[in-house]
């Protein structure tokens, strides 16, 4: 229009030219915004339609889990959203509302990540630090072609999207109080949707939307391209002549194609869009799921169905986006399309016959199945013709693929493929034009619903501590500190390979950036050196504790007598009490009191007996009655003499007992046996690490404690007792800073180390149960279930939080005998996978139950390098060391900028990322 104009004013001012150029044309191009529906969308989703009468509303989809469910349990889940759809406000005789569903796949990048900055309780150099590699790891998984393929395809970062929406366009000539009436309908469905007895209880999240997320979800589809220095982030009316939503979405230039049926959105790159609608199929019915669950057949026998690894929509071509729309159907008109097609079928010929048999057996399922209108239409989008052309193809291809036999209708015989691509978008389809059926046919509400976006995959808890991925490449989040329903406790198992060690460090790292807890970590090997490193580089102050032939006064086993002084010493009451059992039996969560007494003595019994079994089974009523009042003893001595209470005071304490002629001879030598016996954790390295004064430790966001020496065979009772005084170390700080808001975790590496001695596990019951109330959250990680005593049942059954890392079958069966499942969640267990220097699998189950799900974990590179501790790597490291003069840390930081670069340099299928 400028250079039209340039030329004009040139040719006026050119002697002879101005009679001879054209007049300017005024007239405005047609308006694409003009054919969208929307004028303005409310925070709670409802939709002003474009003639000032009509309304609809918009929600929110997160679907079912499909991954634990059996078919059966599916297609009751598809009869429960048929019965809802069903409802009389949604079917009406006259004017039906249209409901609609969408699906469309956009790449998921880095955004996510960065919003986590505004959320952590602490930004500063670490946050910043790991949330920075988090976002390039994000961002590197979402290109096209991801880091690795899986089964020949690219496995990429994405975000489903899913929408519903419900509306209905209302006459010219309805009446004010008509169109309050369908308000208030629309209010009564959106009530009915959101009801918790209504698609929450069958698993699918149904929440209201916003014109603001509307327009997020929108806004790319309109403009596939972007255009440099635009956002296409959702923006406010700035004036009222800036109210239509409808505008506010288009920021590209806009031109039809009527030869290709293609409608071009001029970007920063032109992108066409054909749309594909349905035209028929050849399957007669379709496994709940179909098309965006992991579902397969299953036989008679009883036989757990093989399901693929991936969902059909994940095959689609980049950008596609589904809409199915559906035209409810009463009974009666449903009956009377059967009674006109029927009467319509005269003839003798096998055919005739045939259609009159068909609507006679609909008939009789329309007493059990609604018979609606629909219609299932997919947008795919192309930079050429011939890129377009392909994509549909493909689309073709995949949808005659798994015996679905879905087939659309050909470019070339669309009626007006333009006009079908407006029609198709949300709240766009009128009814009341489409009276000859050109557009929606028949269809059985249930076998729509089978192919719907109700059904996908576990994306988690919605949080965002800890971020995997499902299959499909979505974001699969959970948060123990924030989602508990009764606690943050966690135990999380990973046989050898499984990733258990980059899986902790990455747990850990965001554990710090998002909520900055203090962190104690128990460990045997030094797996955590080089976390704690990075920790220091970055801001975090670490203390770090070995127990080694120099350590002195690391422990302080009976540091807590000090509060029995002045109470009164209950005793136990029969000998079966003190069997290991039931040390638990009067312990509860609710119960306020902590057992101190109880506590002290599991440990003395420890020290005396060494954790030998024969030692305990000789421990009787008597014995524990004469070690509680030796505790009660040193404390009072102690007390006086102010000085903190060590096993050679209970050593002492006994001794005098031994010493006493108003005990029996028998009791005395029982006496002087168990004082003796403890004589072992008062001398030698024992007696530098137990029997000193305890070392004062510093305040630190980070406390690595290497059990080092006591993680060697024949050191089991040394273990368990110092395992013992570091929980009742850190019980002790919890206590003290239980107000400050800050939440303290306990990460047990390794714990099949500790949980050898059958005493320990009552013990962490014993004081466990109170740290909850303290905001103090009790990890533990092991790679081998197989060394957990049975005893150990109740302290494992204390977490909430249970994370299983690709467990092959025989720890499947360990498993099972500390935690009950269900075949169905033995199934998902079994059903995890992993591929080397790709992916491995994990299940997760929380809530109380009612979250479990399996995830995909791939971790940034930062994640791998922190946490790898096979000799191979170790030895890499070395090697860096030496080439680059640098530490360990550095060496460990390089490796990570290697792995990225792979990462980065990775271009799809035959050529896979170093992961």
């Amino acid at each position: 229009m400028l250079n039209r104009i340039k030329h004009s004013v040139s040719d006026f001012f050119t002697e002879g030219k101005a009679l001879e150029a054209p007049g300017l044309d005024y007239s405005v191009p047609p308006s694409f915004a003009a054919n969208l529906p929307w004028i303005e969308i409310s925070d709670q989703g409802l939709a002003q339609l474009e003639d000032g009468r009509s309304m609809g509303l918009f929600f929110d989809v997160t679907p079912l889990v499909t991954e634990d469910k059996t078919q059966m349990q599916l297609d009751r889940v598809v009869q429960a959203v048929t019965s809802i759809l069903c409802s009389p406000d949604i079917v009406d005789d006259e004017h039906a509302f249209v409901v609609q569903l969408f699906a469309r796949d956009v790449e998921s990048g880095g955004e996510k990540i960065e919003s986590l900055w505004e959320r952590a309780k602490v930004k500063d150099a670490f946050t910043r630090a790991v949330l920075d590699a988090d976002k390039r790891h994000a961002e590197l998984i979402g290109r096209a072609q991801g880091i690795f393929s899986v089964g020949g395809r690219a496995w990429r970062g994405r975000e489903r999207q899913v929408r519903l929406a419900v509306y209905r366009w209302m006459p010219e000539s309805a009446s004010p109080s008509e169109l309050k009436a369908n308000l208030n309908q629309l209010k009564r469905i959106r009530r009915a949707f959101l009801e918790p007895s209504s698609f929450y209880s069958q698993g699918v999240a149904v929440t209201p939307s916003s014109g603001k997320r509307i327009h997020d979800w929108l806004s790319p589809f309109f403009n596939p391209s972007g255009i440099a220095g635009e956002t296409l982030k959702y923006r406010a009316p700035r004036s009222f002549i800036d109210q239509d939503f409808s505008e506010r979405l288009l920021r590209s230039g806009i031109r039809s194609d009527v030869e290709n049926g293609l409608w071009w959105f001029e970007g920063d790159k032109a992108i066409g869009t054909r749309v594909m609608e349905l035209d028929t199929w050849g399957n007669e019915h379709f496994l709940a799921g179909a098309l965006f669950g992991e579902v397969g057949e299953e036989t008679l026998d009883g036989e757990k169905p093989t399901r693929p690894h991936y969902a059909l929509f994940d095959e689609l071509p980049s950008g596609t986006m589904m809409a199915m729309t559906l035209l409810p159907q009463t009974k009666a008109q449903a009956r009377a399309r059967l009674t006109r097609v029927r009467e319509a079928a005269v003839g003798e010929e096998p055919a005739l016959e045939a259609i009159r048999e068909d609507c006679d057996d609909f008939n009789v399922l329309l007493e059990k199945r609604p018979l609606w209108r629909g219609q299932m239409a997919f947008y795919v989008q192309g930079e050429n013709i011939d890129e377009i052309d392909a994509r549909t193809q493909s689309l073709r291809s995949i949808f005659n693929s798994r015996n679905l036999s879905i087939r659309f209708i050909k470019n070339a015989d669309q009626e007006s493929p333009l006009d079908s691509y407006l029609r198709w978008l949300p709240m766009n389809y009128h009814p009341e034009s489409d009276d000859k059926l050109w557009y929606c046919g028949w269809v059985w509400l249930e076998d729509m619903l089978r192919l719907s976006p109700l059904f996908g995959r576990a994306t988690g808890t919605g949080s965002d501590l800890f971020h995997y991925y499902n299959r499909g490449g979505e974001l699969f989040g959970f948060d123990p500190l924030s989602d508990y329903s009764s606690n943050a406790h966690l135990n999380l198992f990973g046989p050898s390979g499984s990733g258990k060690s980059a899986t902790l460090v990455g747990q850990c790292l965001r554990l710090m950036a998002r909520h900055r807890p203090r962190l104690f970590i128990i460990e045997a090997g030094n797996s955590f050196g080089l976390f704690g490193q990075f920790c220091e580089r970055y801001g975090l102050s670490v203390n770090r504790i070995q127990v080694n032939a120099h350590s002195q006064g690391l422990m302080a086993p009976f540091a807590d007598a000090k509060h029995l002084v002045g109470q009164a010493v209950p005793h136990v009451s029969d000998d079966g009490a003190l069997d290991i059992e039931r040390l638990n039996d009067n312990d509860s969560p609710e119960d306020d009191a902590r057992d101190i007494l109880g506590e002290l003595e599991i440990m003395a019994r420890l020290m005396i007996t060494g954790g030998e079994q024969r030692e305990m089974d000789d421990y009787r009523r008597a014995d524990s009655s004469m070690v509680r009042d030796a505790i009660k003893l040193a404390a009072e001595r102690c007390h006086q003499d102010q000085v903190q209470v060590r096993p050679s005071h209970l050593k002492q304490a006994l001794l005098t007992f031994s010493q006493d002629p108003d005990r029996p001879e028998a009791r005395r030598e029982r006496a002087r046996l168990m004082g003796e016996a403890l004589a072992f954790f008062c001398e030698g390295l024992e007696g530098q690490i137990f029997d000193q004064e305890a070392q004062h430790w510093p305040e630190a966001d980070v406390t690595i404690i290497d059990l080092g020496l006591y993680a060697k065979n024949g050191y089991e009772a040394q273990m368990a007792a110092a395992y013992i005084s570091l929980i009742n170390r850190i019980n002790g700080i919890a206590e003290r800073d239980q107000h400050s808001g800050r939440d303290i975790v306990t990460l047990t590496d390794e714990g099949h180390l500790i949980a050898s001695n059958e005493l320990l596990a009552p013990y962490a019951v014993k004081i466990v149960k109170m740290w909850r109330k303290l905001r103090a959250w009790f990890w533990l990680a092991t790679q081998d279930l197989a060394d957990f005593p049975a005893i150990a049942r109740k302290m494992l059954n204390n977490a909430e939080w249970w994370v299983m890392l690709n467990m092959p079958e025989d720890e499947l069966t360990n498993l099972s005998a500390f935690k009950k499942l269900s075949e169905p969640e033995k199934n998902l267990i079994r059903s995890m996978k992993s591929e080397k220097h790709k992916y491995k699998e994990g299940v997760v189950t929380g809530q109380d139950g009612k979250l479990m799900q399996r995830f995909t974990v791939v971790p940034p590179a930062l994640y791998l390098a922190l946490g790898e501790t096979d000799g191979d790597s170790k030895a890499r490291r070395a090697d860096i060391m030496k080439a680059h003069g640098i530490s360990e840390l550095d060496a460990a930081l390089m490796k990570a900028e290697e792995i990225e670069q792979a990462r980065l340099n990775y271009r799809g299928e035959g050529q896979d990322a170093l992961c």
